[in-house]
C-alpha cells in the first residue's frame, strides 16, 4: 500500500498469512542466518499504545531471543505490553555505538507520515509481526452435520478444526521505496517467509474424506496442513455446503498424498489427486449465486451441548 509522507515515497508492505509459532521462529532464524546482528524487541517501542503511552518513553529496552521466548513473557518492565515484535537489522554505526537504544533505532517516537528521509532510514530495516496464531483445536457440531447430510448421528465422525481459523498475522515493513537498502530488506523478508506456507487448499467431504475441489487461500502454515494430512478428520476449518455434503478445508490432495506416503501411510482416498479441479474466484462465485455452494450454518462451529 502507498501512504502519504511529504518527504519520501513511503511504502507499507503487509505480507499476511496464517502462520504458527514454529513458523515465526523459523522465519526469525532464517533472518538471523543472513544477519546475525539482528535484534528482536517490542513493537510498542516504535508504536506506543494510547494506554500508558508516556510510560513507554523511559521503559528499559528488552530484547528477546525468538518468538517463543516472547510468547512466554510478552511484557516490558512494569508489565507494559510489548504489542508484538519488531525485528531490526542495526546499521553498522548502531553496532559500533554499543548502545542498546541505537540497536532499536535511536528514537522511540516514530512518526510515519512526518519523518524526513534521514529519520525514516534511521528506523531502517525493521519488520513488525506477532507470534503466530492460536493452535487451539475444537470440534464441529455433529448434529448439524447429521441434519445436513441425512446420515444418522452415530455415523458422523468427530470433525476437529482450528478454533480461530479465521485469524491471520502480518509481517509489516515500512520503507522508503527509493532507498535500495530498504527495498533489498523487503526482498529478504519475503525470501525468509518463502516455503513456510501453501496458497492452495482443498474442500473435503467430511463423511467420505474425499477431495471435492481446490482453491486459492491466504498463505497457510505447511506445518499445520501436514498435520491435517496425517491425522484423520482434522481440518483447517469449515468450507461450505454443497447439496447434502458438508465440506471442510484441508491441504491440497497432491500434498496430502505426498505427506502421508512419506509418513508410511496410505493415501486413503479413492479420488486421483491429479483429477481434482481447481476453482478460481469467478467459478466459486458462480456456484454460490446458483445456490450450488453455500455457507455452512454458524452452529456447525458450536459443539452440541
Amino acid at each position: 500500500m502507498t501512504y502519504s509522507n511529504p518527504h519520501l515515497r513511503m511504502r507499507w508492505t503487509d505480507i499476511a498469512g496464517r502462520y504458527f509459532l514454529d513458523d515465526v521462529d523459523e522465519f526469525v532464524e532464517r533472518m538471523r542466518q543472513h544477519h546475525p546482528e539482528m535484534v528482536l524487541f517490542a513493537r510498542s517501542v516504535h508504536f506506543r499504545p494510547i494506554l500508558n503511552r508516556e510510560s513507554y518513553i523511559d521503559a528499559p529496552i528488552r530484547l528477546w531471543e525468538d518468538a517463543r521466548h516472547y510468547d512466554e513473557d510478552p511484557y516490558l518492565a512494569g508489565g507494559l505490553p510489548a504489542c508484538g515484535l519488531a525485528l531490526r537489522i542495526p546499521w553498522p554505526e548502531d553496532m559500533a555505538s554499543g548502545e542498546i537504544e541505537q540497536l532499536v533505532g535511536g528514537n522511540r517516537q516514530r512518526k510515519l507520515y512526518e519523518d524526513d528521509r534521514e529519520t525514516f532510514r534511521r528506523f531502517g530495516r525493521t519488520v513488525y509481526f506477532s507470534t503466530g496464531m492460536s493452535e487451539e483445536i475444537t470440534t464441529a457440531n455433529r448434529e448439524v452435520i447429521a441434519k445436513i447430510t441425512g446420515v444418522p448421528l452415530g455415523k458422523v465422525p468427530e470433525i476437529r478444526f482450528l478454533k480461530h481459523h479465521r485469524n491471520r498475522i502480518g509481517f509489516e515493513v515500512l520503507h522508503d521505496a527509493d532507498d535500495p537498502d530498504m527495498v533489498a530488506f523487503v526482498a529478504l523478508v519475503r525470501l525468509c517467509l518463502r516455503g513456510l506456507g501453501a496458497t492452495t487448499a482443498c474442500a473435503y467431504d467430511v463423511l467420505t474424506g474425499e477431495p471435492v475441489h481446490t482453491f486459492n487461500i491466504l498463505s497457510a502454515s505447511k506445518r499445520w496442513l501436514r498435520r491435517c494430512a496425517l491425522e484423520e478428520h482434522l481440518y483447517s476449518g469449515p468450507a461450505s455446503q454443497m447439496g447434502n455434503r458438508v465440506l471442510f478445508t484441508g491441504p491440497a490432495p497432491l500434498m496430502l498424498k505426498k505427506w502421508r506416503l512419506e509418513a508410511g501411510l496410505s493415501y486413503g482416498r479413492n479420488t486421483d489427486p491429479k483429477l481434482i479441479k481447481k476453482l478460481d474466484r469467478a467459478a466459486m462465485r458462480k456456484l454460490f449465486h446458483e445456490g450450488l455452494d453455500k455457507r455452512l450454518p454458524d452452529e456447525i462451529e458450536k459443539p452440541a451441548g
